[in-house]
């Protein structure tokens, strides 16, 4: 729901260009996506590939996790830098778009720091 949102907003609240009306529309057998659109979605996978990978195989002593809760921190913060993994590129150009983001770094606070916790059974 979260990467949905921030794509949503940065599409919706980007503003038309002239240059971008003036193009003509893309018919039913042209290509939606181009090639331009394909190098950026995979090197942007590539890259949160590599961040995740890392996370999950150095993260530990990277951050010096260790004792009974590291696993849980460690998928934490793994969890945290992929919804943030994003090219954040003229994202002080729209007010709404950084109230989103505000918005989701309030709520993923809100989620690790108090929701969290009482999602983990107590082992006794």
């Amino acid at each position: 729901m979260i990467m949905d949102t921030l794509g949503a907003h940065a599409l919706a609240t980007e503003p038309p260009t002239d240059e971008l009306m003036k193009r003509t529309p893309v018919g039913r057998k042209g290509n939606f996506i181009s090639n331009v659109m394909w190098r950026n979605v995979f090197g942007q996978s590539l890259y949160q590939i590599i961040v995740v990978w890392f996370l999950q195989t150095k993260g530990d002593d990277t951050f010096g996790l260790d004792g009974p809760d590291s696993g849980l921190i460690r998928n934490t913060l793994i969890f945290n830098s992929f919804v943030f993994c994003q090219v954040l590129e003229g994202i002080l150009d729209s007010y709404v778009f950084v109230s989103v983001i505000t918005v989701t770094v309030l709520f993923q606070i809100i989620i690790v720091e108090f929701l969290v916790v009482k999602m983990i059974p107590v082992k006794e």
